[in-house]
C-alpha cells in the first residue's frame, strides 16, 4: 500500500532530524511519498528537510504567509491533501505533526485498520490510549467540547478533533473538492461531519500522544476565543442542516 503523508511545518529546523529518524524506524518497510507545507520565517526548516530527506520521495510546498496569530493548519494540511492527491496514487494518506506529537509508528497500525474502514482516527480518548502533556486548560477544553460533540453528532466517536487521521484516498478526494470554511483546527471537524454525513466507515484507534513543546505550529491560548466562536458556528450549521 502506497501512503501519502502531509507534514505542516513552521519554524521547526530543530525538529527534522528527530522526524526523519523516527519515520527512518518505523516507516522503513512502507511505501511512502512526503508531503512538507512549510511555512516558516526563514529557510533553515526547508534545508533540513532537503539534508535529511534526500532518500525519500517528498516535495516542499512553500505556504503563503500572513499576520495572523491563529494557526493555519488546517489550510496547510489541505494544499498537501491536494498535491497527493494530484501528483501520487497514494491509497492511504495522513496528516503528521513535525514534532513527533503522532507517532509515526502508528502508521502501521492505520494501514492495516484502513482495509476495513474509510477512516481511522488516532484518539486521544480511547481506554488504551496515552496522552502526555497536555495542560488542565486544555483538558477542560477539549472534554468539554467532546462531551458536546458527542452529544449533538455522533456519541459513537470519542475523538472530534485530533488531526492525527488516516483516510482511503476516496475520501481526501472529497474533502478537498470542498470549500474550506474555518482556516482555524474547527476544520478538522467540519470534515469529519461530513464524512459522518456521507456514512463512510471510521473506526477509532489508541494513540500516543504527546502536546507540543517546540516549534510555532501550536494553538496559541489567545486564539481559544476565536475558535471556541468557529466551534459553535459549526456545530449549528450542523443542526441546522440535520433540522432540514
Amino acid at each position: 500500500m502506497k501512503i501519502g503523508i502531509v507534514i505542516p511545518t513552521k519554524n521547526e529546523s530543530k525538529n527534522i532530524k528527530p522526524l526523519y529518524k523516527s519515520i527512518q524506524k518505523n516507516l522503513k518497510k512502507k511505501n511512502i511519498v512526503l508531503c512538507f507545507v512549510d511555512k516558516s520565517d526563514d529557510n533553515q526548516t526547508i534545508d533540513n528537510i532537503k539534508k535529511y530527506f534526500n532518500n525519500y520521495r517528498h516535495t516542499i510546498i512553500k505556504e503563503r504567509k500572513n499576520n495572523s496569530q491563529l494557526t493555519t493548519r488546517c489550510v496547510a494540511s489541505n494544499l498537501g491533501f491536494k498535491w497527493l492527491i494530484k501528483n501520487t496514487d497514494a491509497e492511504m494518506l495522513v496528516d503528521l505533526d513535525a514534532d513527533l506529537a503522532h507517532d509515526p509508528f502508528e502508521i502501521n497500525r492505520a494501514s492495516e485498520l484502513i482495509k476495513s474502514y474509510d477512516v481511522v482516527i488516532a484518539s486521544k480518548y480511547h481506554p488504551k490510549s496515552i496522552v502526555k502533556g497536555r495542560t488542565k486548560l486544555r483538558l477542560f477544553i477539549s472534554y468539554s467540547c467532546t462531551f458536546v460533540c458527542q452529544l449533538i453528532i455522533n456519541k459513537n466517536i470519542s475523538d472530534f478533533s485530533n488531526s492525527y487521521r488516516f483516510y482511503r484516498r476516496k475520501c481526501i478526494a472529497k474533502i478537498i473538492k470542498r470549500k474550506i470554511i474555518y482556516k482555524s483546527p474547527i476544520q478538522h471537524l467540519e470534515n469529519l461531519i461530513m464524512l459522518i454525513n456521507e456514512n463512510y466507515n471510521i473506526k477509532e484507534m489508541q494513540t500516543k500522544y504527546i502536546e507540543r513543546e517546540r516549534g510555532d505550529s501550536s494553538i496559541q491560548v489567545v486564539g481559544l476565543f476565536f475558535y471556541l466562536l468557529e466551534f459553535i458556528h459549526c456545530l449549528t450549521r450542523f443542526f441546522f442542516r440535520k433540522s432540514i
